[in-house]
């Protein structure tokens, strides 16, 4: 009869443990599952603010873009294009601080290198500009400005060179009186470079104010 209890109490004390051991398995199942919908919801979540975030970015880049031709186009019309009709003696440009230059007298050595000096301080105007406006719809929109500072520098650059080149267009056509292929073209390369060099200084400029700023909150000041 003792042996018949032990076998019992064995039996019970097995199954209790097999009940223990299963609820330990099914506790740990549950734990990992749930661990990994949270992984899944994480991912899940990561990639839809990347998508966001993408979204946003391209509408910015999209936004500069325009605004960015539209401020070269005004730019050329009213600084460029208007020297066509120096020779005519007809009318004049304003230089960057206000100063009218009346377009008379020939097209000598001085008027050619007022010309293509006066158009800098408009252009590095444009560039300081823009990037503002980049970096502020970037802070807006709560896009890295990596995202979006590098297609803006590519359309100044652009815009850069469209500029210089209508400039050698029509100081062509000055110097040959109304016959560009009588005269070569001038060469524009160094102006362009150096204004590249200047946009690329203004670009560094505001990649490290906001890597300051992301680092520390502020802006220090010298």
């Amino acid at each position: 009869m003792r042996l018949k209890g032990d076998w019992h109490m064995f039996q019970l004390l097995c199954g209790v443990l097999i009940l223990a051991v299963g609820g330990i398995l099914i506790w740990f199942g549950g734990h990992q599952a749930n661990e990994g919908w949270k992984k899944i919801n994480h991912k899940d979540t990561s990639k839809e603010t990347a998508k966001a975030t993408e979204k946003k970015a391209s509408g910015i880049r999209a936004k500069m873009c325009d605004n960015i031709f539209e401020e070269f186009k005004k730019l050329i019309k009213e600084q460029v294009t208007r020297w066509s009709f120096h020779n005519a003696g007809k009318g004049g440009v304003k230089t960057f601080d206000g100063q009218f230059i009346p377009f008379s007298g020939g097209y000598d050595d001085q008027r050619k290198n007022i010309f293509f000096n006066h158009i800098k301080s408009f252009i590095e105007d444009v560039i300081k500009r823009k990037i503002e406006e980049t970096v502020e719809l970037a802070k807006d929109k709560k896009v890295p400005i990596s995202k979006v500072l590098g297609s803006t520098e590519a359309n100044l650059s652009g815009g850069i060179d469209n500029v210089y080149h209508k400039i050698q267009k029509v100081d062509r056509r000055l110097r040959g009186g109304g016959d560009p292929e009588s005269v070569p073209k001038r060469d524009v390369s160094f102006e362009i470079k150096k204004m590249n060099d200047f946009l690329d200084r203004q670009i560094k400029i505001a990649e490290d104010l906001h890597s300051e700023i992301h680092k520390t909150g502020k802006v220090e000041k010298n």
